[in-house]
């Protein structure tokens, strides 16, 4: 079952840990992809792209073109408040 427009599945700190392994030399190269709609994987790439410090019309922009779904201010919310710094995440060598 698909979340309501105004939930999302996806944690802060389940955020901190997909970037962790993105970032991650040994997980490249990597695929994405959602199987219940995109949002989940909207938010993760929308937060990698704070973290590139992408504005966040750009951010918002990039979510809404490749999105299926119509969930821009859901993604929005959690990315205006998402904060993380890349001291904070874990590297593997």
């Amino acid at each position: 079952m698909l979340p309501q427009d105004d939930q999302l599945t996806i944690t802060h700190r389940q955020v901190v840990e997909t970037l962790e392994m993105m970032m991650s030399v040994e997980s490249l190269p990597m695929y994405i992809h959602s199987s219940t709609g995109g949002r989940t994987t909207a938010v993760i790439i929308a937060c990698l792209r704070k973290l590139q410090n992408w504005d966040l019309v750009a951010i918002l922009t990039e979510s809404t073109r490749f999105s299926s779904d119509n969930y821009t201010s859901v993604v929005a919310s959690f990315v205006e408040s998402f904060k993380v710094n890349f001291g904070d995440l874990f590297f593997e060598p």
